[in-house]
């Protein structure tokens, strides 16, 4: 699960299975590549979804969907730097590396 404050990059904008087809509305369509801010993170009829700082939902998504439905989680990625990602392969590895015979 998310947390506030996290970073997020989009993985799909499409439909999903459990859409119901409803398309989304002009203002609150994310973006495939586009990086998001979560501003908060929940259950949703047992689905795990996320709010944006970035998108506000739609007008008819909240009166269809109800004003606690947010994206699927399943549409975003932990946004991950590659200075982060270089200093983690650097550590392990500086773990895994055999010592030198002298």
């Amino acid at each position: 699960m998310f947390r506030t404050g996290q970073k997020v990059v989009c993985v799909n904008a499409g439909d999903l299975e459990y859409d119901n087809g409803q398309p989304w509305g002009g203002s609150e369509t994310p973006v495939e590549g586009e990086i998001y801010t979560i501003s908060r993170a929940h259950l949703w009829r047992g689905w795990p979804v996320v709010w944006l700082q970035e998108i506000s939902r739609d007008l008819d998504a909240v009166f269809y969907h109800g004003p606690n439905a947010g994206y699927a989680a399943e549409r975003f990625r932990p946004l991950v730097s590659t200075s982060t990602r270089e200093s983690r392969q650097a550590i392990i590895d500086n773990l895994i590396k055999q010592p030198e015979l002298v």
